[in-house]
């Protein structure tokens, strides 16, 4: 999440763009994706 937003990395917001934003002083954090997202990818893995 950057700035009570959130963004899957690197598909919505760069490396790039996100040390940007944080030399900007915006708040930023981390967080596991939802179990659903994990399940389509094995899926699709497949």
């Amino acid at each position: 999440m950057v700035d009570d937003r959130s963004y899957r990395d690197r598909l919505e917001l760069t490396s790039d763009e996100f040390f940007r934003k944080l030399r900007a002083g915006l708040d930023a954090g981390t967080s596991q994706p939802p179990p659903q997202a994990l399940r389509v990818g094995c899926v699709l893995s497949e």
